[in-house]
């Protein structure tokens, strides 16, 4: 039974993806003409949790009909990744670098790393947080609409 869990949990954790190379998604999210959307989180953050499986892993899967590239950074990880400048750096730099402070925090950048709508930052404490999202994606992707006239 504990094999199974084990499994289900990894499973529902990818439903995200982590952050490996930040360049090639941010190309990526140009060719859709989509925001790249960096999630960053802190271990057993409880909210992190929700807002991972509740708003971003709909996002990645396309249930609303348009699909989103959405990387997780963890705030104090380790790991290294591949910036959007094609320079190799931890993920805690990035979240550093992007001033990723708290979890959860959402952000929506280009492919230069440049914001394109304001930081989602927290969580859904009022049952606000879709509208919220929603909200921000629709700027970005007008934004990017409007750079590219």
């Amino acid at each position: 039974m504990f094999g199974a869990l084990l499994a289900t949990a990894v499973a529902a954790a990818a439903a995200v993806p982590v952050a490996a190379n930040l360049q090639r998604d941010g190309i990526d999210a140009a060719r859709s003409a989509t925001p790249l959307v960096l999630f960053f989180t802190l271990p057993d953050c409880s909210y992190c949790h929700t807002v991972r499986h509740n708003y971003l892993a709909p996002l990645v899967r396309g249930d609303s009909g348009r699909r989103y590239i959405v990387r997780e950074i963890p705030i104090e990880g380790t790991r290294s990744v591949v910036g959007l400048d094609g320079k190799t750096a931890t993920q805690g730099a990035l979240a550093r670098q992007f001033g990723a402070r708290f979890g959860p925090t959402v952000l929506f950048v280009d492919a230069a790393g440049k914001p394109l709508a304001p930081a989602l930052v927290g969580g859904d404490t009022a049952g606000m947080y879709g509208a919220y999202l929603d909200a921000r994606l629709a700027g970005a992707r007008e934004r990017l609409a409007n750079a590219v006239k």
